[in-house]
């Protein structure tokens, strides 16, 4: 049965056709999603590669095994898709403080820019999106600091933060968030979804 409204199988279908006219050989699909991570700390990214070399590439970057399940969407149908016709696959998601929803978010995207980097072994200059990066988190700290309780929120955060980083590595078991901060990021990602009155 087709996808409605846009045909995504046709479309995957065009797509694949495009990559073998090209000799595509490597596909990496990037995203990012808003999460309950601090922006005082390094964004946590989450992955997983078709290949033993891509998988083991993305744990010394400190990529984290994904482990999602659920819906997918027609970008996983593309990475699939991919697989199937013998193409290597990446994909990359990155986690971005809910609290902290900006236009552009340069940290993020420093992230990312670093992470492909690596991935590729390719030399970015990344000095102008730096400096953006270090311009918002300074914002968000003043933000923080004129507010006693996104100052909680965020040192709650850090502590989850910490201990999931401890816990990957074997050293403890991560708490869990508590009520409030659960409900109030549940609200902000309601309030995201909500289609906006018109």
């Amino acid at each position: 049965m087709l996808e409605p409204h846009s045909h995504g199988e046709e479309y995957v279908e065009s797509l694949m056709e495009l990559m073998k006219y090209l000799g595509v050989r490597h596909y990496c699909r990037i995203g990012s999603m808003y999460g309950p991570g601090p922006h005082t700390r390094p964004p946590v990214v989450t992955g997983s590669a078709s290949n033993d070399a891509f998988r083991e590439r993305l744990r010394q970057l400190g990529v984290r095994e994904s482990t999602y399940e659920g819906p997918t969407t027609i970008l996983s149908l593309v990475t699939i898709a991919a697989e199937q016709s013998g193409i290597d696959t990446v994909a990359m998601m990155l986690q971005l403080p809910a609290y902290a929803q900006l236009e552009r978010d340069y940290r993020g995207l420093n992230a990312m820019l670093e992470l492909l980097s690596g991935l590729h072994n390719l030399s970015l200059d990344r000095d102008a999106v730096r400096q953006e990066s270090d311009r918002q988190c300074a914002a968000l700290d003043d933000s923080v600091r004129q507010d006693p309780r996104a100052q909680d929120m965020v040192r709650e955060m850090e502590a989850t933060y910490d201990s999931e980083a401890a816990a990957t590595s074997g050293e403890e078991e991560p708490p869990h968030l508590s009520p409030e901060l659960d409900r109030f990021l549940r609200d902000i990602e309601r309030r995201w979804n909500e289609p906006e009155a018109g």
